[in-house]
């Protein structure tokens, strides 16, 4: 059974690990998200659907990648691996203008993550407050956005995003912030 262990970050943090963002970097947020991932077991890397196996050949990929454009990194721990034969990999995505029936989509998705739960809402990198991040959401025009993430289903570090982490998490990035 397929199973992804699904982790965000914000432009702080990983400016936090210096100028830039490397393989070495994403073994550290490995370890962070879940001390139980045995980072040898990452057996390829995909990054904005590419193919990597060597090590320098992703190190010049993720330079060339400001930090505040990083979407989600997704590690899957199946021993088969429907791309490559190995044990885990490492999926990377950037943020991209997203088409207007995807936005929509993925609101809807985001909305019902708040029934019966207080997911944590970030936009443009800065977290919501927990008591306006429902009517933020529900008041969020669709053609406002520009990117969305939503994570219910994963594990989410309660170390970078506190306790309501583990409710799910939704990433919003707003057209105003990212120009056309």
């Amino acid at each position: 059974m397929r199973q992804i262990l699904t982790v965000f970050f914000l432009l702080y943090f990983s400016t936090s690990f210096g100028q830039g963002i490397n393989k070495a970097f994403i073994d550290r947020w490995l370890k962070l998200c879940d001390d139980n991932i045995p980072v040898d077991s990452v057996k390829a890397y995909y990054i904005d659907r590419q193919y990597f196996t060597d090590t320098a050949k992703i190190n010049a990929y993720l330079k060339k990648i400001p930090p505040g454009k990083i979407r989600s990194i997704r590690y899957s721990k199946t021993k088969k691996c429907n791309y490559v034969p190995g044990r885990g990999s490492i999926h990377i995505m950037t943020i991209e203008k997203m088409d207007s029936e995807d936005v929509k989509t993925w609101l809807k998705e985001a909305r019902k993550l708040y029934r019966g739960k207080d997911p944590v809402l970030v936009i443009d990198g800065l977290a919501v407050s927990m008591t306006i991040s429902k009517a933020t959401l529900y008041n969020i025009a669709p053609e406002e956005i520009y990117d969305i993430s939503v994570n219910g289903f994963f594990p989410v570090p309660a170390s970078l995003f506190g306790q309501n982490a583990k409710n799910g998490l939704v990433l919003l990035w707003t057209k105003q912030k990212y120009k056309e």
